[in-house]
């Protein structure tokens, strides 16, 4: 009796045991179950933020925390999945610099507790996710549809000067005194499908007797001289107002003056953001990519400091340099003579491209703190036989574009500056050039160079040369100096976790 009624409470036991870690199991299954759907809630929850960031129709808002609630606490939520579970999101922008910043986007998941009643379970996910500017931006600043010279007051009276056989088929802005020495002359148009060519002065045009601004046949689209014109070498002195036929100056018809204003290239602002950059290296690179800085990252500084002149396009050295996150490349073949480009890049130095002929494709603009000098050499967007293609670049409705801004000069010393001529910022020297060029000092085109597109100077200067018709851009890269940025793209979401409050 006493060993069955032993035998009968150690069934007893065994059977309460199995009750109690059935109902144990079953309760874990349920807790599992509920976790995964939080946590699949709070993924779906931080895919509508991602959606809402990636919809085009909000690329002008990208960088504005207004698109989106910053905090938990004001995070949207979706209460229709019923039964008591939600899926909310926000998330927080953060610049980092002139043409973007970073969003960390937070998911979360919520679901009644099915072991702990009136409690939910909850999960949080979040990503992080760069945004920038659209590669191409529309144009909004009409000094880049011209050679455009914002010096006044030159001792010498000329802001601006053309000169020894310099015959010139752009459009032209001078802020100051324009002098046209003979036999050089403007150009109107020379078909009836050429691109506009205008010449607004906001001083005096001083020419030579000889010299044309248009002719009879071929006048220019429009002239402005608010100044008026004087022929240097009639001996009269006599100063004209208006110009007319009877100076030379052959205007297709009488325009109203419209003054344009000089854009300002923000170096200061791009030398941190730029990607490649000094503090954005390139992610990925094969070869020997160009230098952009030559300290430590952590504290390199905007010092115009790299020793020696970088070299775009060496003749026998292939590289790439990417950025991950789609913001920015420069890649270039010798072999093809190809070199490609995106994004805004920053070189802490001074820059010059030797291989010849270049085709560059793309849309892109490179800062340097020292000069740029392109000497014996072709630098094209389209490539002819071992020059440039004017006529098809010209007429070409979304052209490739390298913007190059340079922010010093040459001072007739032998630092790495020093190789343009004293008092240049850019110097394109018995060589052809098609992109556009910002220059805080001078801007020189000199022996038989060819230069096609527009340029921002302090002056330019146009000796034994000639400057063809450009495209009328209505996009360019999105660091072109002095036009804001007006779309931004969304990167490659990068490093999704899961997050508790505090970390998200």
């Amino acid at each position: 009796m006493i060993i069955a009624l032993g035998i009968m409470m150690v069934f007893g036991i065994l059977g309460g045991t199995l009750v109690l870690y059935s109902t144990s199991n079953e309760k874990s299954s349920h807790r599992s179950e509920a976790t995964l759907e939080a946590f699949q809630l709070a993924e779906a929850g931080m895919g509508q933020a991602l959606s809402i960031l990636a919809n085009p129709a909000n690329n002008a808002s990208l960088i504005s925390q207004s698109l989106l609630p910053s905090t938990e606490a004001t995070a949207t939520v979706d209460t229709s999945l019923g039964g008591g579970r939600t899926s909310s999101w926000y998330a927080v922008f953060t610049q980092t610099g002139i043409a973007g910043g970073s969003w960390k986007v937070v998911g979360i998941g919520q679901v009644p507790s099915p072991s702990a009643p009136g409690q939910t379970v909850v999960r949080r996910v979040h990503a992080y996710v760069s945004a920038g500017a659209s590669n191409s931006q529309p144009l909004s600043n009409d000094a880049w549809h011209f050679i455009y010279a914002k010096r006044t007051g030159d001792p010498s009276g000329c802001d601006m000067t053309i000169t020894n056989n310099s015959n010139v088929n752009s459009s032209i802005y001078v802020v100051g005194n324009f002098c046209i020495q003979n036999p050089s002359s403007i150009l109107g148009p020379q078909t009836a499908t050429s691109p506009a060519v205008f010449l607004y002065v906001e001083g005096r045009l001083n020419k030579d007797k000889q010299v044309t601004v248009g002719s009879s046949p071929k006048p220019l689209t429009a002239v402005g001289l608010v100044g008026g014109c004087k022929n240097n070498s009639d001996g009269s002195g006599a100063l004209f107002q208006p110009c007319t036929n009877t100076q030379k100056v052959f205007p297709d018809s009488t325009t109203t003056f419209t003054k344009v204003i000089a854009p300002t290239a923000d170096f200061a602002g791009w030398y941190p953001w730029a990607k490649p950059g000094p503090k954005f290296p390139c992610s990925t690179s094969t070869g020997t990519p160009p230098v952009f800085d030559n300290e430590p990252l952590a504290t390199a500084t905007k010092n115009n400091s790299i020793p020696t002149v970088v070299d775009l396009t060496p003749p026998a050295t292939a590289y790439s340099c990417v950025m991950s996150d789609g913001s920015g490349s420069i890649t270039w073949n010798p072999a093809t003579k190809k070199l490609t480009v995106s994004g805004t890049m920053y070189i802490d130095g001074s820059v010059t491209s030797t291989s010849s002929p270049v085709d560059y494709d793309g849309s892109a603009a490179l800062y340097v703190s020292g000069t740029f000098l392109v000497k014996n050499a072709s630098l094209c967007a389209i490539v002819s036989g071992s020059g440039c293609d004017t006529a098809a670049w010209s007429v070409a409705a979304n052209p490739d574009i390298l913007l190059v801004s340079a922010e010093q000069k040459g001072t007739g010393g032998a630092s790495p500056q020093d190789q343009v001529a004293a008092g240049d910022s850019i110097e394109i020297k018995t060589s052809q050039f098609q992109g556009a060029l910002y220059g805080v000092y001078n801007v020189e085109m000199d022996t038989s160079s060819q230069m096609q597109g527009p340029i921002v100077s302090d002056s330019t200067i146009v000796s034994q040369t000639g400057g063809s018709p450009f495209p009328i851009f209505v996009n360019v890269p999105f660091g072109t100096p002095g036009n804001p940025i007006v779309n931004f793209t969304l990167y490659t979401p990068l490093n999704e976790q899961e997050c508790i409050p505090s970390t998200c």
